[in-house]
């Protein structure tokens, strides 16, 4: 059922996903889909958590030690474009599934701290004065503003910049990311603790 509907939703959206749907890809009853998934949510969030297993895949492969930070920052933004390229609507579904209201934990978090920690390491390394907590902030900053570009990108929302040409717009934030990282830095004598943004 999984595999059937992540075929969907890679080749048609994830709006394309049904009980009945995914019922017939598969040859059982349309309640079978109940017996073994609470609902259609539930499947769908099977179907997001391989995607975010590749995505922490592709990811994994970024190194940090002994590469400048704008290096890191870009190949981490390289590869994640590209995962967003080859699979857009698998991508598009993670986002497209509403949230928990009830203050649960959100899906895959685990995963996502992950990804985030190869930012924050390669900021950190950027100046000793960065403090972990900046380098929080700053990590999860940069990667709203990539993922941003590319939310809108895939969804055609950015008019001239597609996904197969936004690099150097997302180089360009990287480099105005870094620069404002480093005047905050400068400003600051060793050791004295840097203003949050």
């Amino acid at each position: 059922m999984i595999d059937a509907a992540e075929r969907i939703v890679s080749e048609e959206g994830v709006s394309a996903v049904t009980a009945r749907r995914v019922a017939s890809e598969v040859g059982v009853a349309v309640g079978t889909t109940y017996n073994v998934f609470d609902n259609l949510g539930a499947l769908i969030a099977a179907v997001n958590a391989r995607t975010f297993a590749a995505l922490a895949e592709t990811m994994s492969e970024v190194t940090v030690e002994g590469r400048a930070t704008r290096e890191v920052l870009l190949d981490f933004a390289d590869r994640y474009a590209d995962f967003v390229h080859e699979n857009e609507r698998r991508w598009l579904a993670v986002f497209e599934t509403e949230m928990p209201a009830d203050g649960a934990e959100p899906p895959n978090q685990p995963t996502v701290d992950r990804l985030f920690a190869t930012l924050e390491q390669a900021i950190r390394a950027h100046d000793r004065r960065i403090d972990d907590k900046l380098a929080r902030q700053s990590a999860r900053g940069l990667w709203a503003a990539v993922h941003g570009l590319l939310i809108l990108s895939a969804s055609g929302r950015l008019g001239a910049i597609r996904l197969d040409s936004v690099r150097p717009t997302i180089e360009h934030l990287v480099q105005c990311h870094l620069a404002g990282l480093e005047e905050l830095v400068k400003r600051r004598k060793d050791g004295d603790q840097l203003p949050m943004f």
